[in-house]
C-alpha cells in the first residue's frame, strides 16, 4: 500500500527525488526513493530524463515494487510538467502548450512551455 500523504519531493541541482512511503505485510513500513535526472537552468537537456536502474530504499520493497515506483514517479513528473506547461498558454489553434524542458535546482523546479510543432498540431485555426 502506498501512503500518498507521506509522498515527498526533494530538489537538487539537476535532480528530482520522489520518495514513496510503502507498507507491506512482509516488510512493514518502508520508503522507496526514485531519483530523476533533469537539466539545470545553466545546462538544460530538454525532456531527456534519466534514472537509476533500481530506486533507492529497503531492499525487499525495491525488489518487489521498484519498477512500479519508477513508473509512478516518471508518470507523476510528466503530469506535473504537462500541467505547468498548459498554464503557460495555448498556440494559435487553441491547443495548450506542451513541456519542452524540465530543470531543477535546490530552490526551484521549472518547466519551459512551447507550442506544438506544425507537423504535430492539433485543433483548427
Amino acid at each position: 500500500m502506498v501512503n500518498l500523504a507521506a509522498t515527498s519531493v526533494s530538489l537538487l541541482d539537476g535532480l528530482v527525488l520522489i520518495a514513496l512511503e510503502l507498507t507491506s505485510d512482509q516488510t512493514g513500513l518502508g520508503q522507496i526513493v526514485v531519483p530523476l535526472s533533469v537539466g539545470t537552468p545553466t545546462n538544460p537537456v530538454g525532456m531527456l530524463i534519466g534514472t537509476e536502474s533500481r530506486p533507492r530504499g529497503l531492499l525487499q520493497l525495491v525488489d518487489r515494487w521498484g519498477q512500479a515506483a519508477i513508473a509512478a514517479a516518471w508518470s507523476a513528473l510528466l503530469d506535473v510538467a504537462k500541467t505547468l506547461a498548459q498554464q503557460g498558454g495555448a498556440d494559435p489553434n487553441g491547443a495548450p502548450f506542451i513541456p519542452s524542458s524540465i530543470t531543477a535546482t535546490s530552490l526551484e523546479f521549472s518547466v519551459l512551455p512551447q507550442a506544438r510543432q506544425a507537423m504535430d498540431s492539433v485543433g483548427t485555426a
